[in-house]
């Protein structure tokens, strides 16, 4: 307790017992960290005086540092009405942002914790999902590059039975397109795991904590969004490069990861 406290309380104990005093004690114990006791002093701070808009902010805020975020929530609402009575705009406002910041995070108890722990575990699984995916490509980047400039060559077509079409024309023979499109790809898919890893760890600790999980539901859906232009970019290449005609399974995979990917934006902003 700090000397100040030392000396309201001194005064307290003589019998000097006033909503001023109430209120000077409780935010000088708030001040020192002690939220049990501020508590104790700005409730009687507010039982002298009901109006007094000030003790009540303090209260909200004694409460909020111990924890009790409805009951701070519920102060603060008694200090708006307070304000409101005595014409307090500015103190009214200030309470009402205190009111809104505080029910953001009040959300989190509210929600069913399956729902909440459902979207943190589908996050981190898709994140090391993709985490793999990178390793993969990463190891083997010649294979991948290969596959790809298979692709780029339009080399399925090619094979017996040829296919005739114009699309041949647009053919690229060059290594060089392969390594920079699996690149590409591989920058977008660390990007994607990257988000989706934040995404994850924020969503464990809302579930974890009385924080909001909207961090976590923002870069869970960012991550998502580039894996969705991963699938995007690999379906719009391979249509350009004809694909569809000799690897039909190949573009029902992607077509069946981007369903993925949208079901799984849906459930994580559910």
């Amino acid at each position: 307790m700090t000397g100040l406290a030392e000396r309201l309380s001194a005064r307290l104990a003589a019998g000097a017992d006033s909503h001023i005093l109430r209120f000077a004690l409780g935010a000088a114990c708030l001040k020192c960290g002690d939220g049990a006791a501020a508590i104790v002093h700005l409730e009687r701070a507010v039982v002298l005086d009901p109006d007094y808009s000030a003790a009540w902010a303090q209260l909200g805020r004694a409460r909020l540092l111990a924890g009790l975020t409805q009951g701070a929530c519920a102060a603060w609402q008694s200090g708006i009405a307070a304000a409101e009575r005595r014409g307090d705009i500015q103190s009214a406002r200030q309470m009402q942002v205190f009111l809104k910041r505080a029910s953001r995070a009040w959300i989190v108890p509210d929600l069913p914790p399956a729902i909440l722990l459902f979207k943190a575990m589908l996050v981190c699984g898709l994140a090391l999902w993709s985490a793999i995916t990178v390793l993969n490509n990463i190891r083997d980047f010649r294979g991948a590059a290969a596959a790809i400039a298979r692709t780029l060559a339009m080399m399925p077509l090619k094979e017996e039975p040829a296919i005739p079409t114009p699309l041949l024309r647009r053919e690229l023979l060059s290594d060089g397109w392969s390594i920079l499109a699996l690149a590409a790809i591989l920058a977008m898919q660390a990007l994607a795991t990257a988000l989706l890893g934040l995404g994850g760890y924020e969503l464990i600790r809302a579930c974890l904590t009385a924080v909001s999980p909207e961090r976590g539901i923002w870069f869970s859906t960012a991550g998502l969004g580039v894996m969705a232009l991963v699938w995007l970019s690999r379906m719009s290449g391979g249509l350009w490069f004809g694909y569809w005609i000799r690897q039909g399974e190949l573009q029902l995979t992607q077509i069946a990861l981007l369903i993925m990917t949208v079901v799984a934006t849906l459930a994580v902003n559910a």
